[in-house]
């Protein structure tokens, strides 16, 4: 199912079956799906699965070799240059915009623009024709109990759309969402992730080495300084589970579970957790059955 492409650094991982790719070329991470459509790419090792598909109006341009300079196209225009990353997707009306500490970000649907420049900061609602502009570094913006909050001072931005909140704090690394009691937490200080989505938890604390796992009582649970795995699953315990679609990974410190009943991947690669991370060459895809895993270090 996994494929290498270029040298062991440079890593791709397609499955057209299942319609996964995940691809890192020397830091940079390129990873899409579209249903049927996949596409990773990498121009200077020639490295092409799906490079275009012109039907669905699908690319990925990765432009020279630079960490971050990795863009992801749906159906209309995408462009990275250096730092400064534009994404747009059609489908949802969605586009996002960072040039270095430049943010702009724009959604169709709920007719909600936020810009914010050196600190300056306007928000605008279309619909009801609503502009907020602070030049304090404060922007803060109500639409039908649509709430966006942005300060650059404290690098603090919060949205609740609905109940649907995120917060991101960039000083002290956290960044938590809740979308309909589904929530996300992580600190990267304390290299804590916990993903609840209806009562089933994942839980990682880096600094004890600890990952735990619930779902509907089958339960995965590691503690790296013992070096011990378990997993639970109606008082089933083995090492390493792949049952009731549950699979856990310990690599010395690298620890990955994830649930595929419940579409959780948690995934921690030295200090770190994420679903993707560009920087530490981490990358995890999930399209409800099917995931794709990648750790440059481990390549695996």
């Amino acid at each position: 199912m996994n494929k290498y492409h270029g040298s062991e650094d440079d890593y791709a991982a397609y499955d057209n079956d299942d319609h996964i790719a995940a691809y890192d070329n020397d830091d940079n991470i390129a990873a899409y799906d579209n249903d049927d459509d996949i596409v990773a790419y990498d121009d200077d090792d020639d490295i092409d699965i799906a490079g275009n598909d012109n039907d669905d109006g699908i690319a990925a341009y990765d432009n020279d070799d630079n960490d971050e300079d990795i863009a992801v196209f749906d159906n209309d225009a995408t462009y990275d240059n250096n730092n400064d990353i534009a994404a747009y997707d059609n489908d949802e009306d969605i586009a996002v915009y960072d040039n270095e500490d430049d943010i702009a970000a724009y959604d169709y649907d709920s007719d909600i623009a936020g810009y914010d420049y050196d600190g300056d900061i306007a928000a605008y609602d279309n619909h009801y024709d609503i502009a907020v502009y602070d030049n304090d570094d404060i922007a803060a913006y109500y639409n039908d109990d649509d709430i966006a909050a942005y300060d650059k001072d404290d690098d603090i931005a919060s949205f609740d759309n609905n109940d649907d909140i995120a917060v991101y704090d960039n000083d002290d690394d956290i960044a938590a969402y809740d979308n309909n009691d589904d929530t996300a937490a992580y600190d990267n200080d304390d290299d804590i992730a916990a993903y609840d989505t209806n009562d089933e938890i994942a839980a990682y604390d880096n600094n004890d080495d600890i990952a735990a796992y619930n779902n509907d009582d089958g339960i995965f649970s590691h503690d790296n300084d013992d070096d011990i795995a378990d997993y639970d699953n109606d008082d089933d315990i083995v090492t390493n589970a792949n049952y009731d679609d549950i699979a856990a990974y310990d690599n010395d410190d690298d620890i990955v579970a994830y649930d595929n009943d419940d579409h959780i991947a948690v995934y921690d690669n030295d200090n770190h957790i994420a679903v993707y991370d560009n920087d530490y060459d981490i990358a995890a895809y999930d399209n409800y059955d099917d995931i794709a895993i990648y750790d440059n270090d481990i390549a695996a």
